[in-house]
Order: C-alpha cells, then sequence, then structure tokens
C-alpha cells in the first residue's frame, strides 16, 4: 500500500513536471520538444490514472495525488528556471543623458539606444536582446548603474535578422 502511494506521487509528479514544461515549450513555440514532453506526459499520466483506478479511491489517495500534482508543477517551473532555455527583451528607461549605463551594457551585449521624452523630462530608452540564463546578471548590472531606471523584461516567442543568434 505504502509503495503503492510513493509511487503514485512521483508518477504524478513526473507527468506533471514534464506537463509543466510542454506548456512552456510549447509557448516558446518549440515543437517538436513540446510534443515529446506531452507524449512522457500522457505516458506516465496512464499509468498514475490506472493505479488510483483499479485500487479503493480514498481520500488518503485522493491526497497523494493531489500533492504529486502540486510538487509537479513546482519542479517543473524550477526545471525551466535552471535550463534557462530562449531569451528576454530587457528594455531599460532611465534619465538621459546616461553614458555609463549604455557603456557598461554594450561590454557585453548589443543595445538599441533612442531619446524618448518622459513625464519628467528628456529620458534615455536602451533595449537589449539577451539570452536568459544572464537575464538575473544584466538586471543587477542595471540597477547598480542606474538603481531608478524602469526596467521591462518580456519573453519574445521569435525574432530575425540582428545580431543575436536564434535561441
Amino acid at each position: 500500500m505504502e509503495m503503492d502511494l510513493v509511487f503514485l506521487f512521483l508518477a504524478r509528479s513526473a507527468d506533471m513536471c514534464l506537463g509543466t514544461m510542454r506548456s512552456l515549450l510549447a509557448v516558446r513555440g518549440k515543437r517538436f520538444p513540446a510534443s515529446m514532453a506531452a507524449f512522457g506526459e500522457v505516458l506516465i499520466y496512464l499509468v498514475a490514472l490506472r493505479l488510483i483506478l483499479t485500487a479503493e479511491m480514498g481520500w488518503l489517495r485522493m491526497g497523494v495525488f493531489a500533492a504529486g500534482y502540486a510538487t509537479g508543477v513546482f519542479l517543473g517551473t524550477l526545471v525551466d528556471e535552471r535550463l534557462a532555455l530562449g531569451s528576454r527583451l530587457i528594455q531599460v528607461v532611465v534619465d538621459a543623458p546616461n553614458d555609463a549605463l549604455v557603456a557598461r551594457l554594450r561590454k557585453r551585449f548589443p543595445a538599441t539606444v533612442w531619446n524618448a521624452e518622459g513625464r519628467d523630462g528628456p529620458k534615455l530608452v536602451v533595449q537589449l536582446h539577451v539570452p536568459r540564463r544572464n537575464h538575473a546578471r544584466v538586471l543587477r548590472r542595471i540597477r547598480r548603474v542606474a538603481p531608478k531606471a524602469f526596467v521591462l523584461h518580456v519573453e519574445p516567442k521569435g525574432y530575425v535578422g540582428g545580431l543575436m543568434k536564434a535561441a
């Protein structure tokens, strides 16, 4: 009985981890890896479902099934963070001029810069396209040089041209 519950928890955690990864890959347009994750997800899910349907359905078994689901979602997002697939588009708005910030960012990443007009006067907009694995490091650099900067970061689904290689 206990081994069944452990297996059910682990199977449900694994299938939801794959399900979370599948969703994230699909959103990023990675069709083949998403379909491979879907195959594994459904295969494991069917094994877990068979185990839950062929045994007496009690509160403990349902709780283990639900706990495995929640754990799998958590693990899936953790795996996604660790893999750091894809890229991020970071847009920084600071008071103009800010040559120190531009020089620091351009040392490591291609940056597009333009002048803008904000509510309180002239602004400088710096746009970067960085690999996701470097995202946190770039944000720390921005905060060190321009602590009051407005920073917008999004995950692009795709792009064509420019200096970045397709992820």
